[in-house]
């Protein structure tokens, strides 16, 4: 019974200052030799004397009484000791970087996590004015354009602001600027049976450009630009198939959800399988890709459109896509939403 008392190496076991070194954080004795115990013991009453000096001294210098030599010189060696072990962390962090590259001492840590959080800025400026999205910059040109109306003349010095910093961004602003801006206008065209109405600027000379707010805020690539003027050159097309559905006598009936379409206004017309896309593909792959495609200049005067410069191609894909493509009626609402948003081989035509 009296071995059974005794831990090996001379251990001590003592329940009640086992259960207060558990709950309170001492050294236990009875879990470690009395040597170690005691050696233990002396090194965390240099640790809390040395500590305890430091702050006796720091109070001694506040007041301004003097400090005993020994309280000082232990404190300076206490914050010597700090100084080694911050120095130590900080080569082991950072191995590569040499004690001569900073003889003030090291840097402070940097929290790359944190670093690598920092919430990147979205959205556009325009002036000084942050829009968090693009569609925020097109709800104001919508604003625009219904509170003056077609024909309107911009008269808002606010409104007119927008607009002139809103156009600095057009990729051609000089050729649409010309000899200068006088003011903006409201304007409506039709091109191929469908009317649209957008904005336009008038020059100091009187002339009139129209300009899109979209390229404005997204420069059209090139391929973009292609695809655009091959859409353009098949726009008789589109009407005369819209154009027969309605005198047809027929009832209109969506292609796609077998919905009666109500009115020549809910009537769009859609490409079935082959999709325009498709066939746009096909005829640029097999006519040298799309570097062979030249855009018409933009002539900076009157309402402009995108067009190719080579007039023979243009008409040779009227007629690739004459022969090849499939197209039907169906509801606006199908056309413009549902189909872009499912994998249905349906592309917006009209």
């Amino acid at each position: 019974m009296a071995a059974g008392r005794q831990c090996q190496a001379g251990a001590v076991r003592h329940p009640r200052k086992a259960r207060l070194g558990a709950r309170d954080g001492v050294m236990n004795p009875a879990v470690i030799s009395r040597p170690l115990y005691a050696i233990c013991r002396s090194f965390w009453r240099c640790v809390t004397t040395s500590g305890k000096s430091a702050r006796s001294a720091a109070r001694h210098r506040s007041s301004g009484v003097g400090v005993p030599a020994a309280t000082e010189a232990s404190s300076h060696q206490l914050l010597e000791r700090r100084q080694l072990r911050k120095d130590h962390m900080w080569r082991s962090t950072c191995p590569q970087v040499s004690a001569d590259a900073h003889p003030h001492g090291p840097p402070a840590p940097r929290n790359l996590r944190t670093e690598r959080r920092l919430p990147v800025p979205r959205g556009i400026v325009i002036g000084a004015t942050h829009y968090p999205t693009k569609e925020a910059v097109r709800d104001v040109c919508r604003g625009i354009v219904q509170r003056y109306g077609i024909g309107g003349d911009v008269t808002d010095a606010d409104d007119d602001s927008f607009l002139r910093l809103l156009l600095e961004r057009h990729p051609e602003y000089d050729l649409k600027r010309g000899a200068g801006i006088a003011h903006f206008r409201v304007i409506a065209h039709t091109d191929h049976g469908r009317r649209s109405v957008g904005l336009a600027l008038v020059r100091l000379d009187g002339e009139v450009s129209d300009f899109s707010w979209n390229a404005c805020l997204t420069p059209f690539s090139h391929r973009t630009q292609v695809l655009a003027a091959l859409r353009r050159a098949i726009a008789d097309q589109v009407a005369l198939a819209r154009n027969a559905a309605l005198t047809s006598g027929q009832p209109l009936v969506c292609s796609v959800t077998g919905v009666s379409i109500p009115s020549a206004v809910e009537l769009h017309i859609d490409h079935a399988d082959p999709t325009f896309l498709v066939l746009a593909e096909e005829f640029i792959a097999g006519n040298g890709g799309v570097d062979a495609f030249r855009i018409l200049p933009d002539s900076g005067s009157a309402v402009s459109y995108i067009e190719l410069e080579d007039k023979a191609l243009e008409r040779r894909w009227q007629e690739h896509h004459r022969e090849r493509s499939v197209l039907r009626p169906v509801l606006k609402r199908v056309n413009l939403s549902d189909l872009r948003r499912t994998d249905s081989p349906g592309t917006p035509a009209a």
